[in-house]
């Protein structure tokens, strides 16, 4: 650990381990005259380096997996799902792909506050630079290519009535 009062990336990733035994997500206080590294200008989302991207992305996929291993498989999933993590070329998203295997059968609220409750854990998680947004894959593919009935109206390409159409529902009203 450096003496200067700040905490070094050692150091930050064994506390992410701490947090790991501790079964917590860890949270880091930064000192009155120590703001966050990477910190984003005005109008701009935080990007994270290289090295910090390689050195998170394992860390933040093990997090993944120990709350992967700890959930209770819906209908259709399969026991073992391992995630894959990785950030946006940009450095300002975390990509997850959670493939195929964590598919249910059927999209449900419950499916849909679990994966909600993983995008969280990548949010949360301490890391050196915030992240603007996490993107949730699987097997390469958005939810809604498995289940396009979820899609909303403005989403599924619905064709507009035309006028003849809304002349026929004007006069059955």
């Amino acid at each position: 650990m450096k003496k200067s009062g700040k905490t070094s990336k050692r150091h930050f990733v064994w506390m992410l381990c701490i947090g790991f035994v501790a079964n917590a997500v860890p949270t880091k206080v930064f000192a009155a005259d120590d703001s966050p590294p990477n910190a984003a200008e005005p109008g701009q989302s935080p990007r994270a380096p290289i090295e910090e991207r390689m050195d998170m992305e394992p860390v933040l996929t093990a997090l993944v997996q120990e709350h992967l291993a700890k959930e209770e498989r819906l209908a259709g999933q399969q026991s073992m799902v391992s995630p894959r993590i990785w950030y946006s070329e940009e450095g300002d998203t975390i990509n997850i792909d959670l493939g195929r295997a964590y598919l249910p059968t059927h999209y449900t609220l419950t499916f849909e506050e679990r994966v909600n409750g993983i995008a969280a854990i990548l949010y949360e998680a301490e890391k050196p630079t915030p992240i603007y947004k996490v993107d949730v894959w699987f097997d390469g593919k958005d939810i809604f290519d498995y289940f396009p009935e979820e899609r909303g109206p403005a989403d599924r390409a619905v064709p507009k009535a035309t006028s003849m159409e809304s002349d026929n529902i004007s006069s059955h009203a």
